[in-house]
């Protein structure tokens, strides 16, 4: 399915990463601008699922920067912001 959706030809599954607030969960719940939905770090790239579907190849990855690093209110969450800059 996601070889039609996405154009990716292979996924490679983390075996070890898990979510930190859900032990059995492999993804992080976050947002692209105004699309909420789950992003998965695997071995070789990320991928984060929803509308639209983004796919990225850790080797095309310039650098990432993290911008407003904080917790919640309550001090259960925490959050953060973070940009990728794609080698061009």
């Amino acid at each position: 399915m996601l070889r039609l959706v996405a154009g990716i030809d292979r996924i490679i599954i983390p075996g070890d990463f898990k979510s930190g607030t859900d032990d059995k969960s492999q993804a992080i719940s976050c947002s692209v601008k105004v699309s909420e939905g789950f992003l998965y770090p695997l071995k070789t790239s990320m991928i984060f699922i929803q509308k639209p579907i983004i796919y990225i190849k850790l080797k095309d990855i310039k650098y990432v920067e993290f911008s407003r690093i904080g917790s919640t209110t309550g001090g259960t969450g925490r959050s953060f912001d973070f940009s990728i800059a794609k080698i061009e």
